[in-house]
Formats: structure tokens, C-alpha cells, sequence
């Protein structure tokens, strides 16, 4: 984080230091995202508050010489000064401006941007309107043929309909996703293998989902406590669905201790245990947790969903499946 950090305000000064006012903004953009990233919230709000002012005067200086890559650019930055801070509709608002501004220019990479209106779709659990984003976005790519980002999208769509209740159309999309990620040796690849499982679950099919964990486990190995903490929760999940309370309650044991008490991925170890507890018939002790109607994951899917730090709209080379290598515009 610390590294992140000096690159973002290396960019911010260099950018100042030689007057190219589209560079500042996109440097106080990553200094900002960075701050938001590692817990800084009030100092990343001040970041992110003059990327915006930089950003608006960029935008309407660009607009009123007739710029519109210079007017993308900047209608892209604040789209994702708008999502950092979680303002959800005020981001989709100028995503949707920015497509439009591509329309005009005859832009053709329009996925990428239809991709973070899906996702902003996913966190407000819009999952109608997320699968139209989502679809739009594999069209767009299919039209290019760029499909870098096949994986990405493909785990998005199979997501989104594993929420609309299509297990079996999410499914065939998540496996198609999980397979890229595997090519590619990708870490995202423990995440796409606990929404396979999770889906297999809910199918009645834990069986299965015990049998793709240990096919992942035999080729790849967890790294990081995140990812280690995923393939617990999914043995907890299998285990549960199996009628072994034991094993899922050790297995979410595990999990919690993988992750710290202040990060927010650490309620869901809390919910995931009441709902334990509760169809364990071990009533007492699911009292300390909230209720099994409480117990909802909530998307995040990637540390780094919600803050994209390249801030950029196309992928550097072809065929490459790892998320958000793209340059600017």
C-alpha cells in the first residue's frame, strides 16, 4: 500500500510539475483511491474532492474546444471518483455519459465501461438491470474481439444469474471463467471456484463443490490469507449444505481467524456462523450472530473491485486474462 501510494503521488507531482492538467487529476484520482484502499477515508475524501474539481474543469474546457477524448477522460475520472466513494447512482450517471461521448467518437471498446455499470448494479443488488450491463458489455467484446477480459466478464455474468436464481446458467458461464483464470494461474481463481461451489450448494450438489475444492487445491495453492480465507468459507459452505455442522463450524473457525475483526469482509464469517448455528439446532450459541435471513454475502468478489487504480478503459494485450491491465484513453 505504502509503494501504491509514492507511485500515485509521483504521478500527481510529475504531472503537476509539468503542466499536463488531464495527468494531475488522474494523479490526485489514484492518491485518492489509494488513501480509500487502506482504510484513510478522510484524507482520501479531500483526494478524491479535487480530482472532481480538476476533473469538471478539464471536462467543460474540453467541451467547449471541441475535445472528446480529452472530455472521455475526464467524464471517466469522475465516474470513478463517484464509485470509490460509493455513490452509486451519481457514478452510473457518468459512466452512462461516457458511453455516450464513445458513441460519438466511434469508440469501439465500450465493455469495459458496461462491465463497472454491472458491477454497480451487483452492489445495489439491481441483478435485472446488472444482466443487461453485463450482456452488453460480452456483446461489445465479441464485436472487438478484444477479450482480455473474457474471464472477468464471464465470472460477472455467471454471478449475476446464480442471483437471478438460474443456478445452471450461472454455472455454465463461472466454469468458463474459472477455466481462463486456471490458463492464466490467477489467484481471482480461488474466488470464481468459491461461487462455483456456493451455486453447487444451493443445486444440492456440495458433493460436487467438495470435489472442485480439492481439484483446485491439487494445482494451485493459496497464497494470501484472502485467498486461504475463501477456500475455507467454501469447505464451510459444502460442509453445511452436507449436514457436517463439525467440519463447516471448524472450517469457518479457520476462515475467521484469517481474517481481522476491522475488515469488512469479516461479517460474513460472523452471519455464516449464525446461520451454522441456527440449522445446527445449536440455538444458544447462534445468539451472539445475526439471524439466518441476515446472513447475505455481499458482493465484493476482489479486494480491489471497488477501487480500480488504472482508472483506464482498454486492455494492453490481447488474450491477457488478468483484471484491470489497461491503458488510458
Amino acid at each position: 500500500m505504502t509503494r501504491a501510494l509514492d507511485y500515485a503521488r509521483q504521478a500527481r507531482e510529475l504531472s503537476k510539475a509539468q503542466g499536463y492538467d488531464d495527468g494531475y487529476a488522474e494523479g490526485l484520482l489514484l492518491v485518492g483511491q489509494t488513501l480509500k484502499e487502506g482504510g484513510e477515508d478522510d484524507i482520501a475524501r479531500i483526494a478524491l474532492d479535487s480530482a472532481r474539481r480538476w476533473a469538471l474543469y478539464i471536462r467543460d474546457q474540453a467541451r467547449a474546444k471541441g475535445e472528446p477524448r480529452r472530455e472521455a477522460r475526464a467524464v471517466r475520472q469522475l465516474a470513478f471518483r463517484y464509485e470509490s466513494l460509493r455513490q452509486w447512482g451519481e457514478a452510473e450517471k457518468m459512466f452512462l455519459e461516457l458511453l455516450q461521448l464513445y458513441r460519438t467518437m466511434g469508440y469501439p471498446y465500450q465493455h469495459y465501461t458496461f462491465e463497472r455499470l454491472s458491477v454497480i448494479q451487483m452492489l445495489v443488488h439491481n441483478y435485472n438491470k446488472s444482466l443487461y450491463y453485463i450482456l452488453e458489455a460480452l456483446k461489445s467484446m465479441e464485436r472487438t474481439g478484444d477479450d482480455s477480459q473474457a474471464a472477468n466478464f464471464y465470472f460477472d455474468l455467471g454471478y449475476t444469474y446464480c442471483r437471478l436464481d438460474q443456478a445452471q446458467q450461472g454455472l455454465n458461464y463461472l466454469k468458463k471463467s474459472y477455466d481462463l483464470y486456471a490458463r492464466a494461474s490467477d489467484p481471482i481463481l480461488f474466488d470464481v471456484a468459491s461461487e462455483i461451489v456456493e451455486a453447487l450448494a444451493k443445486m444440492g450438489k456440495a458433493a460436487q463443490g467438495l470435489e472442485l475444492i480439492e481439484h483446485t487445491l491439487q494445482k494451485f495453492t493459496p497464497k494470501s490469507r484472502y485467498n486461504k480465507r475463501v477456500i475455507e468459507d467454501a469447505y464451510a459452505t459444502c460442509y453445511r449444505v452436507l449436514g457436517r455442522y463439525d467440519l463447516a463450524d471448524l472450517h469457518l473457525k479457520k476462515a475467521t481467524v484469517l481474517v481481522s475483526e476491522h475488515h469488512p469482509f469479516y461479517m460474513y464469517e460472523v452471519m455464516a456462523t449464525g446461520q451454522l448455528y441456527q440449522e445446527w439446532g445449536k440455538f444458544d450459541s447462534a445468539r451472539p450472530y445475526p439471524g439466518k435471513k441476515a446472513c447475505i454475502r455481499i458482493y465484493f468478489r476482489k479486494p480491489t473491485l471497488l477501487i480500480c487504480t488504472s482508472c483506464s478503459i482498454r486492455s494492453t494485450r490481447p488474450g491477457e486474462t488478468t483484471r484491470r491491465r489497461w491503458t488510458t484513453l
